[in-house]
Formats: C-alpha cells, structure tokens, sequence
C-alpha cells in the first residue's frame, strides 16, 4: 500500500514538472498539498523500515540467546553423563579421586560455536557453613589456615561466626546486628548457614578482592558434609585431622596421589595417619557435591553457566541443585 501511495506521488509530481508554467493560486496549494503528502509517506516508509529492522535484530539476538543456552544445558548434560559413568565404572569399591575423567576439561568444538565444561568436586575446598559449629577447632581451623596463609586479617574470621550464630554478642569488631545496621543501606546478620558465596559481599570487613579470592575455595554446603579424603585440599584436611602438622598433611596427600584410598578403612590403616587425631564421622573417599562450569560460543555470541549437582552415593542419581548464569570465566 506505502508502494501505490509513493507511485501515485511520484507520478502527480511529475505531472506537475510537465505542466505549464503558468499556475494560480490554486494550482501552488495543490503542490504544497502533494508536497506534504510525499513528506508523510517517506516518515511512514522510515518508520515502518525502522521497526522492521529492529523486529529482525531483536529476533535473531533471541535464536542466538536461546543457541548458547542450549549449549551450556549441553555442557551441563554432559558432566552429569561423565559423573554417572563414573558412578558405573566403580563395581567393588566406589571413590574418587583427582585421575577421575570428570576432573579433565571437556571441549567441544562445533561449525559456528564451541562448548567448555569443567567439573570440581567441591568437597575439596573449605565449606563456609563449617562454621556454624564453632565450638570444634576443626571447624574453625582450615578458614584460618587461609586466612593466615594469605596474609588476610582475622577479624574477619569472627564476623563471619556472627554472622551465622543466633545470638547478638559480637565476636569480631563489626559482626552483629548493630554494625549493619548503621550502614547507608541498612540490613541484619543472616544468623543461618549460607546459601551462595556472594553472601561473602555482606560481611562488614569483606571487599570485592577478598570476596573475589575466597570464592575460588570455599563453598556453601550443609554443615557437617564429609571430607573426601582423595581430593580434599591441604586446608580441608584440616576438617578430619585438627592437630595434624604440616608435613603429616602433604604426606596424606603423597600417599594419595601414588594411591587412592578405596575405603575409609584403607584410609585410617594408611601409615600416614598413624597416631592422627581423626574425626572419622567426617571421612569419605568419595564426593557428593560437584561444580560444573560450562562456557559456551556461538557466533560472536558467548555465555556462561555454573551449576551445583549432587550424586547420590547409593543410586548414582544425580540433581540439579542450582543454576547461576551471572558468572563471566574466559574464552573458549
């Protein structure tokens, strides 16, 4: 219709051009009228092309949307399938350890994207919810060690059991209600385990760069959730064995690395740990808990995706805990 309109114009244009010169008064109105007329038509043209162009754009940045999130789903599928193989492989004795398939990365590489997926068992790290129980050194010991290792001040280490006890008597500097409540935006100690690290922002002492460090070892777990002994870091060791030195702690995990322990029964006749203090209610020589890490290209187009799964040590079945599309990593 915009096409007839623009025609018609046109042509009583250049009806006018071939006219004779000679016009009255009526003649110069009906041009200012054509003139108008294709004025109106041309903004109507641009409007309708504009919004052509951007349903176009907004619909094609959709199909790629919708393309990486069924890439990173992808990864994610592929970590669960890799932690339910390993789950099958293991017929006598079931563990895991740091040679497992699932601790390799896994790149997948297509004609116009590509996928990256890295699992972590996370029972390896420090567990922030640890600290609800602080009457046990254990409990305490290995966000200590960090903390002390890293040069990082301890006060943060009593804000952060204020922060997860129920009463309102401060062990730190600012950890109870009083010092939160006095910020610009005003807010109350959480007195309950953490759900996500990012909880770690509204610890009063806590900066992006701390926040930004204890992110890459600690995690929120259930409290009291088991060491695997196979993949547990130095500080995490620390759950299992309080009193242990340092040189008993790296010569676990050289005993480990010629050898997974297969039980908690090898574990505890292992020479290593002989004359150790073990909290054997805490020992496991497998993991439940696992991040998956998936970035996914497409086009010029990238996304990221981290998800928290849980495996079933009896069945193998494993959930869907969480899943977080606001973290960035790098490039495939």
């Amino acid at each position: 219709m915009l096409m007839v309109v623009l025609a018609e114009v046109s042509k009583t244009m250049l009806g006018l051009q071939t006219m004779p010169v000679k016009l009255d008064k009526q003649g110069g109105i009906a041009l200012v009228t054509v003139l108008m007329v294709f004025v109106v038509a041309a903004l109507l043209a641009s409007q309708i092309l504009f919004e052509h162009t951007s349903s176009l754009t907004l619909a094609v940045a959709q199909r790629e949307r919708a393309q990486i999130e069924e890439y990173l789903l992808a990864g994610e599928a592929l970590a669960r399938q890799t932690l339910k193989q390993d789950f099958s492989s293991d017929s006598e004795f079931f563990w895991d350890d740091l040679s497992d398939n699932w601790t390799r990365p896994d790149t997948i590489v297509f004609a116009d994207g590509a996928i990256d997926v890295r699992v972590m068992d996370i029972q390896r790290g420090i567990n922030i919810n640890d600290l609800v129980e602080t009457e046990h050194i254990e409990d305490i010991a290995p966000l200590a060690d960090w903390l002390n290792v890293n040069n990082t001040d301890s006060v943060l280490l009593g804000e952060l059991v204020d922060w997860f006890d129920e009463d309102l008597f401060p062990q730190g500097l600012h950890g109870e209600d009083q010092s939160y409540l006095s910020r610009e935006l005003p807010y109350r100690a959480a007195n309950r385990t953490m759900a996500h690290v990012s909880e770690l922002n509204w610890i009063y002492s806590a900066d992006r760069e701390l926040v930004q460090a204890l992110s890459q070892v600690i995690f929120t777990l259930p409290p009291d959730t088991a060491v695997n002994v196979n993949t547990a870091d130095a500080f995490r060791l620390r759950r299992v064995a309080p009193l242990a030195t340092d040189q008993q702690i790296s010569a676990i995990v050289r005993a480990r690395e010629s050898q997974p322990f297969r039980d908690i029964q090898e574990f505890l006749e292992d020479p290593t740990v002989a004359g150790l203090t073990l909290h054997e209610d805490k020992i496991r020589v497998y993991s439940e808990f696992f991040r998956v890490q998936v970035t996914a290209k497409f086009l010029n187009k990238q996304g990221w995706l981290v998800s928290l799964l849980h495996r079933n040590p009896q069945t193998g079945e494993i959930k869907t805990i969480f899943r977080d599309y606001s973290q960035r990593f790098s490039e495939v």
